[in-house]
């Protein structure tokens, strides 16, 4: 029997396997870390742009801190209380006469005796006049001369100033410290104290208060500023 010899022309053909050039890998590597790059790029990019956008809030921010500065610097500062004088405002009486006139003057308003004058800041006089043992009234001397009862007291006890006293104390007084006297009063003659008489300093600054006894001995004495003595 013959054999057939395979025919080499009738076996299945096999079709070659493609090969791809090794350049077309390094391509497709290039092409991956390209777009890796641009993604980096592209996000450095955002992240560059939202920095810019921060920086352009910052001139908002800088604007408010200049506000705040201006509010700062317009704040009205605190009202400051000025050291009070009155050497060129207010002015005691320098004599006897003076203090005598006063006293006149509230005697034709209310009939009595004089027990105490008193300087008010704004220049009157606040005479003390005991109309009775025990009833005292005040009549306020203004500037321009006019004068009213402001005050009717009942007072337990009480002294009262006579002409001679007046002159003496007056005396005593500004012997003792420079300046005009601002207040006068007949005390009750307890704890040896007969007369009190207040003495404004010359610079106006303040007013020294005196303390003397029947014989017009001073005793005691006390310094205040004249703001305190006027408050």
């Amino acid at each position: 029997m013959a054999h057939n010899k395979e025919n080499s022309d009738n076996m299945p053909e096999h079709k070659p396997t493609k090969k791809w050039p090794v350049w077309a890998g390094a391509a497709a590597v290039v092409a991956l870390v390209a777009g890796a790059i641009c993604v980096a790029i592209g996000t450095s990019n955002n992240d560059n742009d939202a920095a810019n956008t921060v920086e352009a809030v910052k001139p908002v921010e800088t604007i408010e801190a200049i506000n705040e500065v201006d509010e700062t610097e317009t704040t009205e500062p605190e009202e400051t209380q000025s050291s009070v004088s009155t050497a060129n405002t207010i002015t005691g009486m320098s004599s006897a006469d003076e203090a005598a006139a006063h006293f006149n003057a509230a005697t034709s308003v209310a009939a009595g005796t004089p027990s105490g004058i008193d300087l008010n800041r704004d220049g009157s006089w606040d005479v003390e006049i005991m109309e009775s043992a025990n009833s005292e009234v005040t009549v306020r001397i203004y500037s321009d001369g006019t004068t009213q009862v402001v005050d009717s007291d009942r007072e337990e006890t009480t002294g009262t100033l006579s002409q001679a006293d007046i002159t003496k104390i007056f005396n005593v007084a500004l012997a003792d410290t420079s300046g005009t006297i601002v207040s006068l009063d007949a005390d009750d003659g307890q704890d040896r104290e007969a007369f009190t008489v207040e003495v404004l300093s010359t610079d106006g600054t303040q007013v020294t208060e005196l303390d003397l006894d029947a014989n017009y001995t001073i005793i005691d004495r006390e310094v205040e500023g004249a703001s305190d003595f006027f408050d």
